[in-house]
């Protein structure tokens, strides 16, 4: 009986954690620069799941982060994502900054985001730096496709 508990846990706290994702996507949509004050409590745990096993869940979180590059300023964004994250353990989340660094750089341009301020220059590419080194090829290919832009 405690088996079947547990599995009933697990499709809740998947559901939520899938509502969250959904949630948190509308929240970077209409609300825009004033989801910046809470962006680091929101987005680590966002870039976190990306490294769940369930498909789902993944997806709804790319989509929660696309949205995050989309409608936040590329220093917030760039302050999170170069922050504990990038040197996770797991090559999938390792992965997934790889490939919002690449978007955050195509979609605000290389010399908007490098150009800026001097702190985001100091922490993308440094993190550049170290993601092409990094053993996920996912990461190696995001990060010279991102060299190319």
């Amino acid at each position: 009986m405690e088996s079947a508990s547990n599995g009933l846990n697990f499709v809740f706290s998947l559901k939520v954690c899938r509502a969250a994702a959904h949630t948190l996507a509308e929240l970077f949509m209409q609300l825009r620069r004033n989801m910046e004050s809470d962006l680091e409590k929101v987005a680590v745990p966002l870039i976190l799941k990306t490294g769940d096993t369930n498909k789902f869940l993944r997806e709804d979180c790319h989509v929660a982060l696309d949205a995050m590059v989309e409608n936040l300023s590329a220093s917030k964004v760039v302050a999170v994502v170069t922050s504990e994250v990038m040197l996770h353990k797991n090559p999938t989340v390792r992965g997934t900054v790889s490939r919002l660094l690449a978007y955050l750089m195509e979609r605000h341009g290389v010399e908007r985001v490098l150009s800026g301020q001097r702190e985001v220059t100091d922490k993308v590419v440094p993190a550049v730096a170290k993601l092409a080194q990094d053993g996920s090829q996912v990461g190696k290919s995001l990060i010279a496709a991102m060299c190319l832009l």
